[in-house]
């Protein structure tokens, strides 16, 4: 019933393969840490009965703080396809439960 919005394969390349990867890696996480840089994301939508705005962020800190297990940002991984089309009438359908997950 659902497909992906994509053809590609989830998952399919791994960006740590490329030969530029772990100098790039390191030259932007020495800038990031003396920059204290912090990304930001903002996802907006409408509510679909009332069609008021509707707003979610999350901070992204850069490096590992104290007492955290991981980083925030993790090198090397891409997002899982999250988003489908459902063949019987046409939508997209996002599966909320796979939002954050990588490979």
């Amino acid at each position: 019933m659902f497909s992906q919005f994509d053809s590609r394969e989830d998952c399919e390349t791994n960006i740590a393969d490329d030969a530029n990867y772990e100098v790039l890696k390191s030259k932007l996480l020495s800038h990031w840490k003396e920059c204290h840089l912090e990304i930001i994301a903002i996802v907006e939508g409408a509510d679909p009965i009332t069609g008021g705005p509707l707003q979610a962020r999350h901070s992204y800190i850069t490096t590992k703080n104290e007492g955290e297990t991981e980083p925030e940002i993790l090198w090397g991984k891409t997002f899982s396809a999250c988003v489908f089309h459902d063949s019987e009438d046409g939508t997209a359908v996002i599966d909320f439960s796979k939002f954050h997950d990588t490979c």
